[in-house]
């Protein structure tokens, strides 16, 4: 995950990230997310923001992936919301380690949107589309996802059942 020692414990994040990984492609999502949740309890610890990110994204594709488009969307969303240029007033109160991070957070920050317009797609939230399809577009004017964001899904129509009609018998009364 990263070079930079999380408190002495960078083996055991190592470890729960890649088990994680393990029970993605076991389609055992639930302990996939419990691993991620151990993983960026350690990153939030240690202030590791790249680590944050990529185990955000890693929970929005476990809820992708089990088409649930709505906490995919919330996962991938807060990634994608986050900034991509550091304008000149917050770059003076910014760390040489934060604007590092800012830049090398780009690529998650890109599948981030990618994937959050996508799921927004599927549910019909056709506002927040337009405005990660404009966010992608201004920052990731030749990005990797370019081809997939002009062709977003069609949102998915979830049929509803007929409503049950409850039959009472009626008994003469006496």
């Amino acid at each position: 995950l990263s070079n930079e020692n999380l408190f002495g414990v960078t083996d055991i994040v190592d470890a729960a990230f890649t088990r994680a990984e393990q029970y993605m492609v076991m389609k055992d999502y639930v302990n996939a997310r419990k691993d991620l949740g151990k993983v960026a309890g350690v990153a939030m610890s240690a202030q590791n923001t790249l680590i944050s990110l990529k185990v955000q994204n890693k929970t929005g594709d476990t809820y992708l992936d089990e088409d649930n488009f709505k906490k995919a969307f919330s996962a991938y969303n807060i990634v994608a919301l986050r900034p991509l240029v550091i304008d000149k007033e917050l770059a003076g109160m910014m760390s040489q380690k934060a604007k590092n991070d800012v830049e090398a957070s780009r690529p998650m920050v890109e599948y981030a949107i990618y994937k959050a317009a996508y799921c927004a797609s599927k549910l019909a939230f056709a506002d927040e589309v337009t405005k990660l399809v404009e966010k992608y577009n201004k920052n990731f004017a030749t990005g990797r996802f370019v081809k997939q964001m002009a062709n977003l899904p069609e949102p998915v129509v979830v049929k509803t059942p007929a409503p049950e009609t409850k039959t009472t018998k009626t008994t003469p009364k006496k």
